[in-house]
């Protein structure tokens, strides 16, 4: 019997690092001690890593309850705010994260802080006043998640090998821990080449995050994509439904509706989305245009939910979105309007560069 089930073991998949951190988060919380009001802060704080980890939204509703819970048990804490206004940015919730802030006075100098206000004003195209505060969040503290912070920015203005410059360093400072974030900083490396159509360098980058750390979703999805893109379209449809299964996430059901040309895919996509929206609709909208993007007809709400979508965060992604629904509509005019708003900012990316060229060849042809 116990060779039996010694044979059984060594025949059974290894288990993730995305498994066993989540295993490692469950069995914390249940070990959770101290005082009503110290294991109510803690567990809200494991809640939340939990919801960051798996981006499922009912694990943020989750995090959400267990957050304003302990406030309205303890009342204000400058620590949990400063979670809160984390979790709103997250979920794309970026007035109450500014209003969040606020009710941290004490922590107006804190890297952490710096980094968040930064963080929104490059979601709300004050690129400028982004940088300036990265670079601040770096002085206070030179950690890998701020020089991360400002290689994206980088990215996003044009600079992509001094992003790559400022990701390789953000690498150098993360420790043996710490591999999901050397994975996740691996990832946004690999997203440079993807980015510029260097589908081999990407996937080189995701597959040596996803050997840093195994088993993450987030990871296998872009390996998914960029199989797709080299030609390999067994392999990415295999693994897309392999996520579909474990996530149930749109995203990737409309992925696989546009490689497979699926409507009735895009149909469970559109549930799934109206299921999200339901929780969080700041944070579903974005993923939600681009599905509707990437169909043969245009929805009817299309444009409202690209000019809403402006209107949240008014960046150049958003911005890039609301033109190509208005190319998608035939309104080329209106595009190349809203192209020309984003050139007078440093957003600077391959997307938009592609975008535009199919824009002033649309007009052209007028």
């Amino acid at each position: 019997m116990i060779v039996l089930l010694c044979a059984l073991l060594s025949l059974a998949p290894p288990t993730s690092d995305y498994e066993t951190e989540l295993a490692q988060i469950q069995q914390q919380t249940a070990a959770i001690t101290g005082d009503p009001i110290e294991k109510a802060t803690k567990h809200a704080f494991l809640v939340y890593r939990r919801a960051s980890l798996t981006a499922d939204y009912a694990d943020f509703k989750a995090a959400e309850t267990a957050i304003d819970g302990v406030i309205a048990e303890i009342g204000p804490s400058e620590d949990l705010y400063l979670l809160k206004a984390n979790f709103d940015f997250k979920l794309h919730r970026l007035a109450r994260a500014k209003e969040d802030l606020e009710k941290t006075p004490d922590l107006a100098d804190d890297a952490g802080v710096a980094a968040l206000r930064a963080d929104l004003a490059l979601q709300e195209g004050r690129y400028d006043e982004a940088k300036n505060g990265y670079e601040t969040a770096l002085r206070k503290k030179r950690t890998w998640d701020n020089l991360a912070r400002l290689a994206y920015l980088k990215s996003k203005t044009g600079d992509v090998a001094g992003a790559d410059k400022l990701y390789v360093e953000a690498e150098d400072e993360i420790t043996a821990k710490e591999m999901r974030s050397y994975a996740w900083v691996e990832l946004q490396r690999g997203l440079l080449h993807f980015d510029a159509g260097r589908y081999a360098k990407a996937l080189e980058h995701y597959e040596r995050a996803s050997r840093a750390y195994s088993g993450y979703w987030l990871i296998e999805e872009h390996i998914a994509e960029v199989l797709h893109a080299l030609g390999r379209k067994d392999e990415s449809v295999a693994l897309y439904r392999k996520l579909i299964e474990r996530t149930h996430n749109p995203e990737y059901v409309s992925a696989l509706a546009a490689i497979l040309g699926r409507e009735d895919f895009y149909a469970e996509a559109d549930r799934l989305f109206q299921e999200q929206s339901a929780l969080y609709p700041e944070a579903a909208l974005g993923h939600h245009l681009k599905s509707m993007l990437a169909r043969k007809s245009p929805s009817p709400d299309l444009l409202a939910l690209a000019e809403k979508n402006v209107r949240l965060r008014p960046n150049g992604d958003a911005k890039l979105l609301l033109a190509r629904a208005y190319l998608k509509l035939n309104e080329p005019a209106k595009a190349r309007a809203e192209i020309a708003e984003i050139l007078a900012t440093p957003w600077r990316t391959p997307e938009l560069s592609k975008f535009s060229k199919q824009v002033r060849s649309r007009v052209s042809s007028l």
